[in-house]
């Protein structure tokens, strides 16, 4: 094989995919700085490679001509830059109190929406053996994972996170430091190395990896994940009803029923952790503070991410009690749509809703092509509604390690959900 053949422009692209694919699957650290390897890897490479700059054009091209998507993701920024601009001029107080809005600093997770063009562009320039090679090793490290949330629920190790009601236990943190993470960020090569389970050539070896993932899914011990996960499954299931590959319907269900059975059994651990109430008049009590926020500022919101901080200012104004106070849990929303209503108003809250609108269109779009584009379509497409269910009692969506994921979810989305032919393909 020749030197140029070596460094084509997709196994170019498959080092800094690959990369990241096991970076966005560790810490937060472990996130940053893979994405910032990967990065400096693709602009290397786009300044060397002519041939690899030439076909990341292409690509960046083919997502813009995407309709839609570019339209509702600056309608998005432009809700989230106003709630901070009236937040600053107009800003709610308690008692002289408020947050403070720096509108650059403010206004920085918008550059996470940067990173779906980037991964994109990059990942579309994979030829169909990288593809697969790629997928392989993104829902592979996930398995790895699985097996180490085995370890992680009876030893703590590498981090001890207790569960309350079971004492000698403890939550699959994994690398991401928190069981609601684990929530968000493994439904998604879950659901994809299932799609490829169902309709790609290896069924057992994305069967054990998509089993392996949701161990972990399960062991991460959240309450809403183990509501999510199963009605997510029951939506994924509809795509194969009418199909007659028996085998694999019986795949899906012999997963469901690992992942259902120790609920339907009622194990004492499960319902003790089912029925505990623990966190649950702290987030009601959040989301009455924040429709407050709401009902003050209806329609730009009192700045986006801000309802966190200005709960404080709330707290001194009716909480004159200092043990009370001290007592009072001070958080985000816990829910992401009463969070972008309080944050940005109905303005923002809207055009977040339009965007991952578009998102879910283009995911369905997608699922109705066959292959790899179909099953990694289908699988994003199931991810996202389960990652908005596990977003009725927590704010995943705007969490840091979450957005890693679901923007290299995305990307792949962009990249490989395409309808012109790509290298290597014809």
């Amino acid at each position: 094989m020749s030197r140029e053949s070596d460094l084509n422009p997709s196994r170019l692209a498959f080092v800094p995919a690959c990369f990241y694919a096991v970076g966005s699957l560790s810490s937060m650290a472990g996130m940053s700085i893979s994405i910032g390897v990967s990065v400096l890897m693709i602009l290397g490479f786009m300044i060397l490679k002519p041939d690899f700059a030439r076909a990341w054009r292409v690509r960046v091209q083919e997502i813009a001509d995407i309709p839609l998507f570019g339209t509702a993701s600056l309608l998005l920024a432009a809700g989230i830059l106003l709630s901070l601009a009236t937040g600053a001029a107009f800003p709610l107080l308690y008692d002289g109190h408020g947050a403070a809005i720096h509108l650059f600093r403010d206004s920085l997770k918008l550059a996470y929406f940067v990173l779906p063009l980037v991964w994109g562009a990059t990942l579309g320039v994979l030829d169909v053996r990288h593809r697969e090679r790629f997928l392989l090793v993104w829902t592979g490290f996930g398995a790895l994972l699985g097996l180490l949330s085995v370890l992680q629920f009876f030893t703590g190790f590498p981090h001890a996170q207790p569960i309350p009601t079971s004492p000698p236990y403890f939550h699959a943190t994994l690398l991401f430091g928190h069981h609601l993470s684990t929530a968000s960020i493994l439904i998604f090569p879950f659901f994809v190395a299932l799609a490829r389970a169902m309709e790609g050539p290896g069924m057992v070896r994305d069967g054990a990896i998509a089993l392996l993932i949701g161990i972990a899914l399960f062991l991460s011990y959240s309450r809403m994940v183990w509501i999510a996960l199963p009605l997510g499954l029951g939506l994924f299931a509809c795509r194969y009803i009418n199909r007659k590959s028996l085998s694999r319907i019986t795949l899906v269900t012999a997963l469901l029923l690992v992942l259902a059975i120790p609920v339907a059994l009622k194990l004492p651990a499960i319902r003790e952790r089912i029925a505990n109430p623990m966190g649950i008049s702290t987030r009601i009590e959040l989301w009455k503070i924040n429709f407050e926020f709401f009902r003050n500022r209806p329609l730009f919101g009192v700045g986006f991410r801000k309802n966190q901080a200005l709960t404080h200012a709330w707290a001194k104004a009716h909480l004159p009690d200092p043990e009370a106070r001290k007592n009072f849990f001070v958080g985000h929303a816990h829910n992401n749509l009463i969070d972008m209503l309080a944050g940005t108003g109905v303005a923002g809250a809207l055009s977040w809703l339009f965007w991952n609108g578009v998102v879910l269109w283009i995911s369905w779009r997608g699922s109705r092509a066959g292959g790899v584009e179909g099953q990694l379509a289908w699988g994003i497409f199931c991810a996202w509604v389960v990652l908005h269910l596990n977003g009725l009692t927590q704010v995943n969506f705007w969490e840091g390690k979450v957005m890693h994921q679901w923007t290299f979810a995305l990307g792949m989305l962009l990249a490989f959900v395409q309808t012109r032919p790509r290298p290597a393909d014809h």
